[in-house]
């Protein structure tokens, strides 16, 4: 067809004016004229969509050049481009109310998410900021005149003309983004450009008294937008009508207020916090959960809601009431058809917001959790709901953790769990090895009675390249719950395993590993005790592993994390104490690993993370955030590692 034989040129002459600047620069004028004429002559029919984008960014290219400067000199240029080709590009057309009214979820994806990337008001946008970089203050000033017309006409007729006010939010929010980031919005606003007045005037009175849906969506985008210019007082202004919007009838502006929402309990002050959303808990809560039970899944809902259980965990106990059998009749709901990845993660997360929330200060109310999960948990489980297992078991090992002792719902759940097909699925090892190292902690009598078959994974998890780290934190995690006298039997064959494993398949990784092994056994029960079991094996193995194996893992390694530092010392202190003939090499090492955790500082990895970091979905095993475990401290009795070290030197 003629029109897809123009776009091709179009798209061939951006790649000349890009590629060949000096050569092409003769004919661009020409062709510049040329792309403007149809430009101005084609019809606002989504038919002609692709010619029109491919002509927008044809000329956003050469306005974001200074050398295409000459082009766009002309008096009178600028002011037409913002007025004939910018606005009306800008401007709603009815297909797009439709698919707002018709494919909500369309229209997000496209205007939130950016994969109108080819849409004609998408590449408008991008010409206006081109000609602001380039521009500056002649282009802010011909916009501000036209935003000042689109209001005006607004003003007089509110309901024939409020597409003109929505047209003059995204004029104002393209002129007054300079620079910005999908995670905190926009970092830098444009000289010239007020966008505070423009949010007192134009977006705050929209919010208290909510216009045509399309204009709600549109302030409460902006808002999202700048929301890092604004101060603490003038956004607790319009989150009562953020929080009044997540109930309209528009499912357009129920996700943009959810992401809203999301997006301001995590801005860059970190200001926006209990304080001010304790007003609005009970309606902020009550429309959540309306939009999260009502299908199809709503993604920015359940991570808003994740977001503000996370922002109220001091008012646990007020909220509870409204928050957590809803949280569980949505898991109910959401068993039945797991189709949104996503969704889910962050349902997993609420539920383990509110469980560490309730159950941290005060134990008793695990029970409750165990009351209501329990059920879909085993439903889950029995019908091996692979989507949702490795999140059961990290929920479960949470629990278990912070209750008193394993129940009798517990107790019945640990049978099945040493069984070799649950250990198949990829996703559900780190969630069952810290699963079977809590009821190690809560009832280590159960896990003595099993103690082979307990083993008997342990020893599957070495063997594997990927999931030999669990097998690591599952034997520490025996010995320090059931302690040596109950593992005196397992010891020397476990450390065979350890060591086969060494000698037919070491990885870096896996050194690293069985370094920090040794570090815990030695500090743990001495210098003598690693000697006899290492020693036991064969003759003059402890001395051979310990130069050979730890202390050049200590030495090429860089640097541990903050607990992994301290197993270290303490390890390496014990054997120093031991007066072996490494002696001299172990302080060597011991200074290395003080000295690098000075330069760290208070600077941690993984383990230590707080629960605040963002929180992101993975398709192997998503780890949940809030339902993390702190990283052990295995020697509370020495705060300070090096004081021992010291007093040896």
């Amino acid at each position: 067809a003629a029109e897809d034989l123009q776009v091709a040129v179009v798209r061939n002459l951006d790649l000349y004016a890009g590629k060949d600047e000096e050569c092409f620069q003769p004919y661009l004028g020409s062709f510049c004229q040329a792309i403007w004429t149809i430009l101005l002559s084609l019809p606002k029919t989504p038919g002609r969509d692709s010619l029109a984008a491919e002509g927008l960014k044809f000329l956003s290219s050469l306005a974001g050049r200074s050398i295409n400067r000459p082009l766009f000199a002309a008096a009178g240029i600028l002011a037409q481009i913002v007025e004939k080709i910018v606005i009306p590009n800008v401007a709603l057309r009815e297909s797009d109310t439709e698919m707002f009214e018709d494919d909500p979820a369309e229209y997000v994806q496209r205007d939130m998410e950016g994969s109108d990337t080819d849409s004609r008001r998408r590449c408008a946008v991008d010409l206006l900021r081109a000609c602001v970089r380039t521009f500056g203050a002649e282009v802010v000033q011909i916009v501000g005149g036209h935003v000042a017309t689109l209001i005006a006409a607004y003003e007089q007729n509110k309901a024939a003309n409020w597409n003109q006010k929505d047209a003059a939010i995204v004029l104002m929010s393209a002129t007054g983004s300079k620079a910005a980031s999908a995670a905190l919005g926009v970092t830098e606003v444009t000289e010239g450009v007020d966008i505070i007045d423009f949010f007192a005037k134009q977006v705050i009175p929209d919010l208290q008294r909510p216009p045509h849906p399309m204009i709600l969506a549109a302030g409460i985008k902006y808002v999202t937008t700048f929301r890092n210019q604004f101060s603490r007082s003038q956004l607790a202004q319009v989150f009562g009508g953020v929080v009044e919007a997540l109930g309209s009838d528009s499912e357009v502006v129920r996700t943009y207020a959810a992401d809203c929402v999301e997006k301001l309990l995590t801005r860059k002050a970190k200001d926006f916090a209990l304080d001010d959303i304790r007003p609005h808990l009970n309606p902020l809560f009550t429309n959540l959960f309306t939009i999260v039970s009502t299908p199809p899944p709503n993604t920015y809902a359940m991570k808003c809601t994740m977001r503000c259980l996370h922002v109220s965990r001091a008012a646990a106990p007020e909220i509870a009431g409204i928050v957590v059998q809803k949280l569980c009749d949505v898991l109910a709901e959401t068993c039945k058809n797991p189709q949104n990845p996503q969704f889910n993660h962050y349902l997993f997360e609420s539920l383990a917001v509110m469980i560490s929330s309730l159950c941290g200060p005060d134990p008793s109310h695990v029970a409750t959790f165990e009351g209501l999960l329990f059920p879909p948990f085993n439903l889950i489980l029995q019908n091996s709901v692979e989507e949702f297992t490795p999140y059961v078991f990290q929920v479960l090992s949470q629990m278990l953790e912070f209750g008193r002792g394993a129940s009798e719902s517990y107790m019945s759940l640990f049978p099945p769990l040493l069984t070799p097909a649950v250990w198949e699925s990829k996703g559900n090892v780190p969630a069952l090895t810290r699963l079977l190292a809590a009821y190690a902690t809560k009832s280590p009598q159960t896990v003595s009675a099993s103690l082979n078959p307990v083993l008997g994974v342990f020893q599957k998890l070495i063997s594997s390249k990927s999931n030999d780290m669990y097998g690591f934190q599952l034997l520490t995690a025996l010995l320090e719950s059931l302690g040596p006298e109950a593992m005196k039997d397992s010891i020397q064959p476990a450390f065979n395993v350890l060591l086969m494993r060494l000698q037919t398949g070491k990885t870096i990784r896996y050194t690293r590993h069985f370094s920090l092994f040794l570090a815990y056994f030695a500090g743990k029960h001495g210098d003598a005790a690693l000697t006899a079991v290492l020693d036991g094996i064969q003759p003059g193995l402890r001395a051979m592993v310990v130069k050979q194996v730890w202390l050049q893992c200590v030495l090429k390694e860089s640097m541990f994390n903050r607990s992994d530092t301290k197993t270290m010392v303490v390890g390496l202190t014990a054997v120093m104490r031991g007066q072996g003939q490494e002696w001299p090499t172990v302080a060597v090492a011991v200074l290395k690993l003080l000295k690098d955790s000075v330069m760290a500082g208070d600077k941690d990895l993984k383990d230590d993370a707080p629960a605040e970091v963002e929180v992101t979905f993975d398709s192997h095993f998503s780890k949940l955030h809030h339902a993390a475990k702190k990283a052990t401290d295995y020697f509370p009795q020495t705060p300070d590692v090096a004081a021992p070290f010291a007093a040896l030197l």
